[in-house]
């Protein structure tokens, strides 16, 4: 039985909004609707509207019967029940919401009562990938294998996270996420799609893996019986008992990354702390290495999947990775995985279960597989002991690896030593910590072995060979990979703002982040030094609290397994005990923030003894800071580096006192978050498509960037919505606005920044970027006071945020100063570019490579005031500043820009010798790094022939005409290019003539353009102009005319050597008759002469030609800011 067809009835007087009929596989009814976008603040007017479910698809029905319902398929939507503060914001009572991620909408509703809310919610979570329900709510609501499941767990001290395992049961998350894994990417709606279902899929269990993960450290001092999830009690194959902390729940498989606890942790010894933070160091650099090698092998299989399947009929064996995860909570760190079908000694088909067991290869094709996926890994086959004496080469580690499982896929497991380590000391545990990695390895011109440097296999004959090669690679990435990192960073090519983005700069170049030290040493610039010391600063104070915090869950956890066996204590007293712990370790986070940031005995003894030893140790920065540390390290910008790392949020003020003792107050911490780590696989198109957002951007792809980014953003926010920090939402949605903003959506532009400043605080370098881009957007909606108000906060809040040494500033105010150029208000962009240019200098230096950009653009601007004293003066400024950067191929580039500026102002002033000089400059320059139809070089040609011409050097102007149209005819498809074309072939003629004798101009100016076959709209005058343009597209205008006036001059000409139009041209008709084909070009040239173009004012021109050049330092800026 289903909902009835059509749209309903219409209501009744006197009819209830809502009666909701409920049957086992529908559901109908009428309800109030409205619906807004995310990417919008504006929401629709409340409706009431007819509303029926049934087959995973929810419909809103249409009041018109000859319109059409709107679907929503269930699948891809989340289901939100609205919390009382919200409904009261809103004004309506018993209300839901339902998100859709693929078409970015949240669909609103309000049903009548409470009885009728709760029926809605609970059918609808039956088909939704998520279900969030408000912290205070009761309401049961079933999974899809009709068991019942709560949907609040709340943590003391912790952010309430709600987990709605609605439609995966216990033994579902692995099953259906490789199912996701492997949907069709045949067309790009699929490709979303199987996005939209991983991220989703993915969400439900990154929110779940927190929620237990609270769970387990919020009861892990207490004794096991109080324990909602039991440790699993596990034996080795002696039947002893296994220290390893694991456990499994909602099918999924925990593994607490430290050392086990230990009778003696109620008072440790100075020995057992050190045991204790050098053993949990190592398990959590494993748990990290073990994960984002996951991440690189599955990238891998699936590269290899798509492959096969392109070049085969069949479908190929599958080989997966599970879906896995780390989550820290208050010090404590878990590695999480999705348990997969994998039985070891029954399943195992490649690797070893245990160092000194056999090892397995009995399954040939997933052999084969593997091979294929180490090599797309570029990872190198190398030999390997493999017991009784004999040796086998293997193209994985020797601890991979490969299940070949019931449900018809293979799995690979214990992939932690997957990628190569980084020249590990000798006894040290370096080898499990110091890696290299994958981003890295993927680019290395040369495949590595994993095993390289392992004590197990060094009497292999290649095993010095291989570990040679890792050596190499590893002074590749110090001294190749490391300063060029730098140089980008120095010549402000990367400008990172804050953890996030610098943490993302450096990984995704193969740059672990213990290189630190080396990148504060080698960069120039004081604002990269200050962002390095605040990142190493922050993440070593994560370090020291962590092991702080768990040093005081070990000795509670000691203590109430004591009074446990004393058998003295009740429940009710160990729930009290616990309660003072959370209490003690939520005090001793304050307390550690002002060690850190404030100004005390204790704060400087503890980063003499504590910090700056460990920022040697871990990052290799040598520092002596003084006593009064605020003035050496920004502290703003290091309290956000710890709110960040250490999941903490504090007040959003500027007024901290970063002198005091106690800068922050109990009032002034306003939650304890937890953290989860998760990347998605770009080899899926849909992220390969979300991660190519900015590069669109980059390369003025506006629209293709914005719709990239809205896909990255409805994936994210499907992947990460339930956690507490949505930084890198905010950042998604900046780069939206920039979108529309390139786009001219400026509306558009305006709300989803105003939404980013909803989410993140006023004084944070997030509110800074939105804000420059509202400063943008309002200027382009003439509404100025807003934009000037824009432009203060930003000012305001990067100040704040990252110090006045920071570049943000002046790349807002060069910003502004294009903003007025476009205005024509050029008094006003010089006086901006004047402010960036003083900037630049302060922060940067008088000889950055910014400095000479923002030099050239005043000399334009100075240039266009018509001040070309000045202008000149300035350029060559600029030009002298740019040879610092020789054999710098975009600094040489940008370079001959000046030089092409420079010969324009010079030959506006008629200096035409001058400006031949720095035209040729440009030229050589633009040939040399430029393809040949490059608009750079295209330009240069054109304006070398222009300034020829000036000098009355006709052939050499004709020359030079005629290799800017040899380039522009190869363009094809492009209107402007071939309205060049035809500006150019007139020029040439024009100069053809105009370089004739006086008689023959005479014979082409008079009696040429009487020729009856210029008889204006006859028919032998269009056949005439098809044929000699169509001839002009594939020959030289100046040789096709000389070669007309050989002929009309000789007493006997042959009509045979005259340039012939092909027939592959499209001309039908006969030839036209040289006279007739001469008096034609004797036309066009005429054109060129006495036209609209030759006639316009000499001001005009030299602005249009100086609008060009401004243009492209407007390019080179944006590239930078």
């Amino acid at each position: 039985m289903g909902p009835p067809a059509g749209p309903p009835p219409p209501l009744e007087t006197g009819e209830k909004l809502s009666e909701v009929s409920e049957v086992e596989d529908y559901i109908k009814g009428y309800l109030l609707y409205q619906s807004s976008t995310d990417n919008s603040t504006t929401r629709s007017k409340w409706v009431k509207v007819h509303v029926h479910a049934q087959d995973d698809t929810l419909t809103i029905d249409a009041k018109d019967q000859e319109e059409e319902g709107q679907n929503y398929s269930l699948s891809s939507c989340v289901l939100r029940k609205l919390s009382k503060e919200q409904e009261t914001k809103q004004g309506r009572n018993y209300m839901f919401s339902v998100e859709s991620v693929m078409r970015k909408t949240t669909l609103t509703f309000a049903a009548e009562s409470q009885i009728e809310l709760n029926k809605w919610v609970k059918f609808l979570a039956r088909g939704c990938v998520r279900t969030y329900m408000p912290s205070s709510d009761s309401t049961d609501v079933p999974n899809r294998r009709g068991s019942i499941s709560k949907m609040r767990i709340t943590t003391q001290h912790q952010p309430d996270i709600v987990v709605d395992p609605v439609g995966v049961g216990d033994d579902e998350w692995n099953d259906r996420y490789q199912k996701a894994m492997l949907m069709s990417e045949e067309t790009l709606e699929n490709s979303v799609q199987k996005g939209l279902t991983i991220s989703s899929l993915v969400g439900s269990f990154l929110a779940a893996a927190t929620n237990i993960s609270q769970k387990i450290v919020y009861e892990y001092a207490l004794p096991d019986n109080m324990q909602s999830v039991k440790k699993l009690d596990l034996t080795d194959d002696n039947g002893n008992k296994s220290s390893e902390e694991l456990f499994y729940h909602q099918g999924m498989l925990f593994r607490l990354s430290q050392q086990p606890v230990q009778e003696f942790d109620i008072d440790p010894s100075d020995e057992r702390r050190r045991t204790l933070a050098v053993g949990d160091t190592i398990q959590h650099k494993v748990a990290g290495h073990e994960l984002r090698c996951i991440r690189w092998a599955q990238q891998a299989a699936t590269a290899v999947y798509r492959s096969q399947m392109e070049m085969t009929n069949g479908t190929p064996y599958p080989v997966c990775t599970p879906m896995s995860c780390i989550t820290d909570i208050s010090g404590f760190r878990f590695f999480v995985l999705a348990v997969p079908p994998v039985d070891d000694e029954m399943t195992l088909s490649y690797g070893r279960l245990s160092p000194y067991s056999p090892f397995v290869m009995n399954d040939e094709e997933l052999r084969e597989q593997l091979k294929l996926i180490c090599r797309m890994m570029n990872l190198k086959v190398h030999e390997i002991d493999v017991g009784n004496g004999e040796s086998e080469r293997i193209p994985a580690g020797c601890d991979f690896q490969a299940h070949n499982c019931a449900d018809n896929r293979g799995y690979l497991m214990n992939l932690g030593k997957a990628a190569p380590p980084d020249l590990p000391l000798p006894e040290t545990n370096q080898i499990l910590t110091n890696q290299l990695r994958p981003e890295f390895i993927q680019g290395y011109s040369k495949p590595l072995s994993s095993d390289s440097f392992r004590v197990e296999i060094q009497h292999m004959d290649d095993s010095i060979h291989n570990d040679e090669e890792c050596v190499d690679a590893s002074v590749h990435l110090r001294t190749h990979t490391i300063p060029q990192f730098v140089a980008a960073l120095d010549a402000l090519a990367i400008t990172p703002n804050d953890s996030v983005s610098f943490t993302k700069a450096m990984h995704s170049r193969g740059i672990n982040m213990r290189y630190l030290g080396y990148i504060y040493d080698m960069t120039a610039l004081p604002h990269i030094k200050s962002l390095v010391l605040a990142e190493a600063a922050a993440r070593t104070a994560k370090h020291v609290f962590n092991q702080a915090a768990r040093s005081l869950s070990r000795k509670a956890k000691v203590e109430m397994h004591q009074a446990k066996e004393r058998g003295k204590s009740r429940d009710e007293n160990f729930q009290e005990h616990n309660e003072r712990l959370r209490t003690q370790l939520s005090e001793r986070r304050i307390d550690f923030l002002n060690l850190v940031v404030g100004m005390s005995d204790e704060s400087d003894a503890f980063w003499e003894r504590m910090m700056l030893p460990l920022l040697d140790s871990k990052y290799s920065l040598n520092l002596e800071l003084p006593k009064r540390r605020y003035v050496a390290v920004h502290m703003p910008q290091l309290l956000c580096a710890i709110q960040h790392h250490c999941s903490v949020t504090v007040a959003d003020k500027v007024d901290f006192n970063f002198s005091s003792k106690d800068p922050i107050s109990p009032q002034d911490v306003k939650s304890f978050d937890s953290k989860v780590k998760w990347e998605p696989n770009d080899q899926v198109e849909a992220f390969s498509i979300a991660e190519k957002g900015e590069e669109f951007l980059e390369n003025g792809e506006y629209a293709r960037g914005l719709q990239a980014l809205n896909l990255a953003h409805s994936m994210h926010s499907a992947t990460f919505g339930f956690a507490a920090d949505q930084s890198k939402t905010a950042s998604l949605m900046i780069k939206i606005s920039f979108a529309h903003y390139k786009c001219e959506q400026y509306k558009q532009s305006v709300e989803v920044a105003n939404k980013v400043l909803s989410l993140v605080p006023a004084s944070s370098m997030l509110a800074a970027e939105a804000n420059s881009v509202l400063m943008k957007a309002y200027f382009k909606l003439k509404e100025h006071d807003a934009s000037a108000k824009a432009f203060s906060s930003a000012k305001k809040a990067s100040t704040w945020a990252v110090g006045n040494s920071h570049p943000f500033l002046l790349g807002v105010l060069s910003s502004l100063a294009d903003l007025f150029y476009e205005e024509k208000d050029y008094e006003s962009a010089t006086m901006y570019c004047q402010k960036a240019l003083t900037q630049a200098k302060k922060v940067l230096g008088s000889k950055h490579s910014v400095v000479a950009h923002l030099s050239s653009k005043i000399g334009i601007l100075l240039a266009t005031r018509g001040d070309a004293k000045t202008a000149i003066v300035t350029l060559r400024g600029a030009i002298d500043l740019f040879e610092k950067y020789a054999g710098n191929e975009d600094m040489s580039l940008n370079q001959a820009a000046m030089f092409f500026s420079l010969a324009e102002v010079e030959a506006q002033g008629g200096r035409m010798d001058d400006a031949m000089q720095l035209a040729i400059k440009a030229l050589r320059v633009r040939v040399q790094l430029r393809s040949k139809g490059h608009q750079d070089v295209i330009e240069s040609y054109v304006q070398v022939a222009r300034i020829f011409e000036n000098m009355e050097h006709i052939e050499d102007a004709i020359i030079n005409y005629e290799k800017a149209l040899n380039s522009l005819k190869k363009i094809k498809g492009d209107e402007d290019s071939a309205r060049m074309v035809q500006i150019l072939t007139r020029k040439v003629l024009s100069l053809e003539v105009r370089n004739q004798t006086l008689s023959m101009k005479a014979f082409l100016q008079t009696k040429m353009l009487d020729h009856p076959a210029l008889i204006p709209g006859s028919q032998a005058s269009h056949e005439l102009q098809s044929y000699v343009l169509k001839l002009l597209y594939i020959t030289s205008p100046s040789e096709y005319l000389k070669q007309l006036l050989e002929f009309v001059s000789a007493v006997n000409g042959d009509e045979s050597v005259l340039p012939q139009l092909p027939s592959d041209q499209g001309f039908t008709g006969a030839a036209p008759t040289p006279a007739a084909q001469l008096a034609c070009l004797a036309s066009l040239a005429n054109e060129a002469e006495n036209g609209k173009a030759a006639k316009e004012n000499l001001a005009k021109k030299k602005e249009e030609i100086l609008a060009q050049a401004a243009g492209s330092a407007g390019k080179i800026d944006m590239e930078l800011f």
